[in-house]
């Protein structure tokens, strides 16, 4: 598995059952570290790491391969000629928009902004509410 991330290698995840068959060329949706990234499946992994918990998969992006398993030694070879990590040579050689990435987004509720009205909110809570409280929801 690549992602697209500036770390060169390639990740192994596990496919749950409920996913069946993933291919090389999918695009599916993987953890990694606090978010969840677009992953690319390259191969089936030969040889499993040893000692090592295997996270699975999040999700499935695409019912068959997005771009053909062929491709992929010659995605390899410009990750090697430029030494650039092979996730982000392939998510530059795909069309732009289809990387799924997580972002927080944080909003004032109503319960938010009537607490800034409560004389014992502390200083920095009051001060994190108001600059929520500049944008618009």
């Amino acid at each position: 598995m690549a992602v697209p991330v500036p770390v060169h290698g390639t990740y192994t995840y596990r496919v749950p059952p409920a996913f069946g068959t993933v291919c090389p060329g999918m695009r599916v949706l993987v953890p990694f570290g606090r978010r969840q990234l677009t992953g690319y499946v390259l191969a089936a992994a030969t040889q499993l790491p040893a000692n090592t918990p295997i996270k699975p998969i999040a999700d499935l992006l695409d019912d068959a391969p997005f771009f053909p398993e062929a491709m992929i030694p010659f995605l390899r070879w410009v990750a090697d000629y430029y030494i650039h990590p092979i996730g982000e040579v392939i998510q530059t050689a795909l069309p732009g928009g289809l990387t799924v990435e997580e972002q927080a987004r944080y909003v004032l509720t109503g319960a938010g902004r009537q607490m800034l009205t409560d004389p014992d909110l502390d200083a920095a809570a009051r001060q994190l509410l108001q600059i929520l409280d500049r944008f618009p929801d």
